[in-house]
């Protein structure tokens, strides 16, 4: 009985899958004899299945993140760190209501002043905000533009480093130190306007960063530097690669 109900929904599985041989699924239904072709061709056949549904179902993932905007991805990524679970359903003003509960609650556990104020006190209307966003498309322009060149002289510079005899036998050794860190630089600027709902009072204190007290807190291992004297070409490889790090720590510095 389990031998023939086996039988039975196999070729019925097959069936639903539309497979072409026919006369191997009626040979399974009635218990015939089988050849090693005929299970091969059986086995080939289910395997393309497999693979084209894995096939449909990435695609259907992928076109699912391509309809995800940036709010949702955000939204997700809200609910992802506060705990919260995924809203199933588009009810933005209870999922909103949520967060707030949450936020709310996580606020009176901290200590006073833990946040600060924000810069923004004031309700905007529809015209200023898209000033507003106007007004950041035009520095996200110029800073992108002011990245890039830093990036092309980074580049320029660590390519440098191969020119001699002696480096180019290590090109592929640098090559897998600086890629890495070279990849995660990205000219384009993540800071949007909800960046500014999120702004505190501590951004706008705007610190020198030459000469003073406020040296003595900025300064960095490589200021210290004892430099003994050196001849000419010491000199110049000394100077580009404290160029280098200068460039990588202003990035380290400035990404948000």
């Amino acid at each position: 009985d389990d031998t023939d109900s086996l039988k039975l929904e196999m070729s019925g599985s097959l069936k639903e899958l539309h497979c072409p041989y026919h006369n191997l699924v009626s040979r399974i239904l009635n218990g015939g004899e089988l050849k090693a072709t005929d299970h091969l061709k059986l086995q080939v056949f289910l395997s393309s299945e497999l693979q084209a549904a894995q096939i449909v179902r990435n695609r259907r993932v992928t076109e699912s993140q391509r309809k995800e905007g940036p709010t949702c991805r955000e939204l997700l990524s809200i609910c992802a760190t506060l705990d919260i679970p995924e809203p199933r359903e588009a009810d933005t003003a209870a999922l909103f209501s949520q967060i707030q509960d949450r936020v709310s609650k996580i606020l009176q556990d901290l200590p006073g002043g833990s946040v600060g104020k924000p810069v923004l006190k004031k309700p905007l209307d529809s015209k200023q905000w898209e000033k507003l966003r106007s007004i950041n498309a035009a520095l996200s322009s110029e800073y992108e533009c002011r990245r890039r060149m830093l990036i092309k002289r980074l580049d320029v510079t660590v390519q440098s480093f191969g020119w001699s005899d002696r480096a180019k036998v290590r090109v592929d050794s640098m090559a897998r130190v600086y890629q890495p860190r070279r990849h995660s630089l990205k000219p384009q600027s993540t800071v949007d306007t909800s960046r500014l709902l999120a702004a505190r009072e501590d951004v706008c204190n705007v610190v020198k960063t030459s000469s003073g007290s406020s040296r003595e807190k900025t300064a960095c291992a490589v200021n210290k530097l004892a430099v003994s004297r050196l001849d000419t070409a010491q000199t110049s490889v000394l100077l580009i690669f404290l160029y280098s790090l200068q460039i990588l720590h202003f990035f380290q510095c400035h990404t948000i």
